[in-house]
């Protein structure tokens, strides 16, 4: 991994790193460098692993999906896409476009 953590601080370029402040991965997160371009690094408060886009605050949640829209060529709607809830029986937190 250390190949990848210099590249990302090398020459990483549109990376968005989305961390729980309390998610045991945090021990040795990824961090953008001199060399990173448009990349971002975003913290959920009290997060934990399964902390997601849309367990941010408002305005950085706001400022990643504008971004994420912006590198996939979405326009921007001004609004955040509505969660795809879970089918009974599924567990773990709800996805995207389900």
């Amino acid at each position: 991994m250390r190949d990848v953590d210099h590249w990302v601080k090398a020459q990483g370029a549109q990376l968005a790193f989305l961390y729980g402040q309390y998610d045991p991965w945090g021990a040795l997160p990824f961090h953008l460098g001199s060399g990173s371009r448009d990349s971002y690094v975003y913290t959920v408060p009290g997060g934990n692993h399964l902390s997601g886009i849309f367990t941010l605050p408002a305005g950085p949640q706001a400022a990643l999906i504008a971004t994420l829209q912006r590198w996939a060529g979405v326009p921007a709607t001004g609004a955040a896409p509505p969660l795809a809830r879970s089918s009974p029986g599924e567990s773990g937190p709800p996805v995207l476009g389900r």
